[in-house]
């Protein structure tokens, strides 16, 4: 997935990720109620916090908020935040959160968003655009190649229009994994036996 040539001999292995992830995957139903999940990873993403509370006036009524706000933020949001919508501040299980989430927005970090992508719900990546040489941008993009994701930039999303990109996500949702190595562990291991 990288931009940039590498130099010598590479392997792509994917990332491992611990099994409560894989499982979160096959949590499948039919989304009449569907339950957003707002990811700002651990340490929260007060422009992904303030997106929630600005959607929660313009969606659907069917529809549910779940935030994960980080500890900074959690009791501004949570001060902001009404009606069937929850936040948290941080979780110990995120493969919880994501296995009853129907749609994902989240910030595109390397680990995190390998977790969720393992997942195959629907996701929105808006990547941190102040990130070291623009990775998590290139994550976001890598992920929606390979995966039932979509890469919006902070400088093109707004709520409505955040509202209006998962609403076709969801639609369109196939349950997407194909192209994403479930195995990392394996792979990895099976690279390092050929060179011992």
């Amino acid at each position: 997935g990288s931009s940039r040539k590498i130099k010598g001999r590479t392997f792509i292995t994917g990332i491992p990720v611990r099994r409560e992830f894989k499982e979160a995957a096959f949590r499948r139903r039919p989304v009449e109620e569907p339950t957003i999940l707002i990811y700002g990873g651990s340490q929260g993403s007060r422009f992904l916090n303030q997106i929630a509370i600005d959607m929660q006036k313009k969606i659907p009524d069917n529809y549910r908020l779940r935030i994960v706000s980080g500890k900074r933020d959690y009791e501004w949001v949570k001060t902001n935040i009404a009606g069937r919508n929850t936040v948290i501040p941080f979780t110990l299980k995120p493969w919880d959160e994501i296995g009853a989430a129907d749609a994902i927005v989240s910030r595109a970090g390397a680990l995190a968003g390998y977790e969720i992508a393992v997942s195959g719900k629907p996701v929105i990546f808006v990547p941190f655009p102040y990130a070291v040489d623009n990775h998590q941008y290139h994550n976001a993009r890598y992920f929606s190649k390979i995966t039932n994701a979509r890469l919006v930039e902070e400088k093109d999303i707004d709520a409505e229009r955040l509202i209006e990109a998962i609403r076709m996500l969801i639609k369109a949702d196939d349950g997407g994994r194909s192209a994403l190595i479930l195995n990392a562990e394996e792979r990895i291991c099976e690279i390092v036996k050929e060179r011992i």
